[in-house]
């Protein structure tokens, strides 16, 4: 006997996993998740000197950049995204202001339909788009020292293709 899920750390399922271990000793139990998301822990750790899994609360951002991030659609708590998203959409008296919505992606996805800007790159560029947003940005805030955004700017090579009004928009915003 044999289970295969996906991995999910829920307590009801550890339950059932230690229920299935102590009933059938010879059982074995596998987790497997098409798309892995071990390299975003590793980008927060490098971060914020942890392992960390963002969770963002979008009824409190004024701008949104999506980099080939269906947040809406398919990605990890689209639900609950969706949600808080709409209702900074929803102008209710004239002192509320509505988020702006900005997706650069390579396919067309269910937040890009929802974009105010949407720019269609090829996979390959998009990183190069957030360097140079990136480094537009860094001109912009004056650091004392120097820190591993610098270096990871200053190593990658200059981004080609990429729409310098689009990183102007953005970085201004």
């Amino acid at each position: 006997f044999a289970v295969l899920t996906d991995q999910v750390p829920s307590p009801a399922l550890r339950l059932i996993r230690e229920h299935v271990r102590n009933a059938m000793p010879k059982a074995s139990w596998h987790t497997y998740e098409p798309v892995d998301t071990s390299e975003a822990l590793v980008g927060a750790e490098i971060a914020f000197g942890k392992k960390l899994v963002a969770k963002c609360d979008f009824t409190r951002l004024d701008c949104i950049l999506a980099l080939d991030s269906d947040f809406l659609g398919v990605d990890p708590d689209s639900v609950q995204n969706s949600r808080a998203f709409a209702k900074r959409r929803k102008i209710e008296k004239h002192t509320d202001k509505m988020n702006r919505l900005y997706v650069v992606e390579s396919t067309y996805t269910t937040t890009g339909t929802m974009a105010d800007h949407r720019l269609r790159l090829p996979a390959s560029q998009i990183g190069g788009f957030l360097l140079a947003v990136a480094n537009e940005v860094r001109q912009l805030i004056i650091r004392v020292e120097p820190n591993a955004l610098d270096k990871l700017i200053s190593q990658a090579p200059p981004p080609v293709g990429i729409p310098e009004k689009w990183v102007s928009a953005v970085t201004r915003d």
